[in-house]
């Protein structure tokens, strides 16, 4: 009997829209995916950009990328296809986030004759999804694919809606040992020049619509006649198109505006200082996948209260943090769940954080996740794996 060929001799690509320097959950998840499989599979990652770069990439010599700046998303598709055309043969193409790499991924891997693996994580299914210039392409990859990996249970069971065969849930994973407590806050509000006595409450990520910023905002005028010295870390900025709606209720609200302090997004390295920083974090998601914030506060030990939709359901259960969910995205519930972790003890705002760290490190490791993908390009491919996800890896056919 011939033995199934390893794993390192196979080469797969890797269809991106974002990769760092870019910023984001999906650059951060393709890099941490990457980084983790580079030492058993020959990985080639070619990132589908449009636009300019606002940071010059750092050269990597231990990955094998390729960025096609391109001024549109067409040009960068038709670039892909003949990139990979001319560097094959490939066993296997991974799409992530479809809306942007599923048309090219499906037509190669058709063209080639190979597997096609999709990976949903949001955005590209909740907002893309209803986008029309987008759709032909994002269904056609769905429909196309051998396996649709969502980070979410509700993210697979909207793609099975679309046309997907054959779902299988990976949720993100958060490395433990790069999250973790560090005790740096007088130094950090020295730096950012606030009092290091006052509740910091931190919302980590670009601040927009999605994430609730609107909610946040009213939240945050809610909280401040009861906790006056209150301040909110924006950390990550404010996207662009949310900036006029962020100008605007600052002019209306004066005061409660003294206590924004917009932190630029910083390198991953950074992070864990700032989760600390803060008393109480907030996720009052409008819709999302399964936002890294969420586990990235939870590793650090934070306080948490976000909203019961998308991929939180799935971190929250089991958890202590099923408590601390809002029903709704409502400023009032917000600022009260908020108003209710401040006034914990110590002690038991302590145990409440090792409680959330125990958790994630149990159920939502990094290198699960990164053996859940190697063993799932083993199965599609035919090769040989060893290690295996510490979660469930949830396989639903399409009825």
């Amino acid at each position: 009997m011939v033995s199934p060929t390893p794993l390192t001799e196979l080469r797969v690509a890797l269809l991106t829209p974002r990769f760092p320097p870019d910023t984001g959950g999906v650059a951060a998840a393709a890099a941490r995916l990457a980084h983790g499989l580079q030492a058993h599979i020959g990985l080639d990652i070619v990132v589908l950009s449009t636009g300019a770069l606002a940071v010059d990439p750092a050269p990597s010599s231990s990955l094998t990328l390729s960025r096609l700046q391109a001024s549109s998303h067409a040009e960068a598709q038709a670039r892909c296809f003949d990139l990979l055309r001319d560097r094959g043969p490939y066993r296997l193409v991974h799409a992530v986030y479809p809306s942007l790499t599923g048309f090219v991924a499906r037509f190669y891997a058709r063209y080639a004759r190979i597997p096609l693996l999709v990976s949903v994580r949001g955005n590209d299914l909740l907002r893309d999804g209803f986008r029309p210039e987008f759709q032909l392409g994002l269904c056609e990859a769905l429909r196309g694919a051998d396996v649709v990996v969502g980070v979410s249970r509700e993210l697979c069971r909207m793609a099975e809606a679309l046309g997907a065969s054959r779902t299988r849930w990976i949720p993100n994973g958060v490395d433990t040992d790069r999250f973790r407590y560090l005790d740096q806050r007088r130094s950090l509000c020295d730096t950012l020049g606030i009092d290091p006595v006052a509740p910091l409450i931190a919302l980590v990520g670009e601040a927009r619509h999605k994430k609730g910023l609107s909610i946040v905002l009213a939240a945050l005028a809610r909280l401040r006649p009861v906790w006056p010295g209150a301040r909110l870390l924006l950390i990550g900025g404010v996207r662009q198109d949310a900036v006029p709606a962020l100008d605007a209720w600052c002019r209306d609200n004066p005061a409660a505006a003294e206590a924004l302090i917009q932190v630029p997004w910083m390198e991953q390295e950074r992070l864990a200082a700032y989760y600390s920083l803060a008393d109480v974090v907030w996720q009052p998601s409008v819709s999302d996948g399964l936002p890294n914030a969420v586990l990235e506060a939870m590793a650090c030990e934070r306080p948490i209260v976000a909203t019961a939709v998308g991929g939180i359901l799935d971190i929250a259960a089991g958890s202590p943090l099923t408590e601390w969910l809002l029903g709704s995205p409502r400023a009032l519930e917000l600022a009260a769940l908020t108003d209710r972790l401040l006034r914990l003890d110590e002690g038991s705002r302590r145990a409440l954080g090792r409680a959330y760290r125990d958790h994630v490190a149990r159920r939502f490791r990094a290198d699960a996740e990164v053996a859940a993908y190697r063993e799932l390009y083993a199965e599609l491919t035919g090769q040989s794996a060893h290690g295996t996800a510490a979660f469930d890896q949830e396989v639903r056919p399409h009825d």
